[in-house]
């Protein structure tokens, strides 16, 4: 237990910045706002000098929690629509394999990524999962924010083009 509470001691600055970035989210209606405005406003901070960590001891049951979270919003009745899906299903299985290779490839010969860096960089989706292999894999910086910056980089694209979209016209 001791060692929990040092690590939420360590990120607290982190936790604090996700809670007001969560809350802003909330008042500007942006889609899950304390997963998004946590992640927006601690990358928005990252970007200067100041300092933030996140302790890799609370992140599992952080990442639990939201699993959980996510995983509540499924219901049976989904699994009887399965069928309408066959086609698309396949479709962005092959999409994913065909970008996947092509970004890692751009990231390995413009970028001069490892190839193992520019394979995790260039995967769709899994941020988190993504995020903690690199952290498990090495302790560069520089390869860390090799993958992560990429990879978050797409999240907010994705829901930045998402609000643009619902935007009244």
């Amino acid at each position: 237990m001791k060692n929990y509470y040092l690590a939420m001691k360590r990120s607290y600055k982190s936790i604090l910045i996700g809670i007001v970035g969560g809350y802003l989210a909330t008042l500007i209606n942006l889609p899950l706002p304390w997963l998004l405005g946590a992640l927006l406003l601690n990358l928005v901070v990252s970007f200067t000098s100041y300092k933030i960590t996140f302790d890799k001891k609370i992140f599992l049951p952080v990442l639990l929690i939201i699993g959980v979270i996510l995983a509540g919003s499924f219901n049976i009745s989904l699994l009887y629509k399965i069928h309408l899906w066959i086609y698309s299903s396949i479709a962005m299985i092959i999409c994913t394999i065909v970008g996947t290779v092509v970004v890692a490839f751009y990231f390995v010969k413009i970028c001069k990524f490892k190839k193992y860096v520019s394979t995790l960089a260039a995967l769709p989706g899994a941020f988190v999962v993504i995020s903690t292999a690199i952290s498990d894999i090495t302790n560069n910086k520089k390869e860390r924010g090799q993958v992560v910056i990429p990879q978050a980089t797409r999240v907010l694209f994705v829901v930045l083009f998402y609000l643009l979209y619902l935007l009244p016209k």
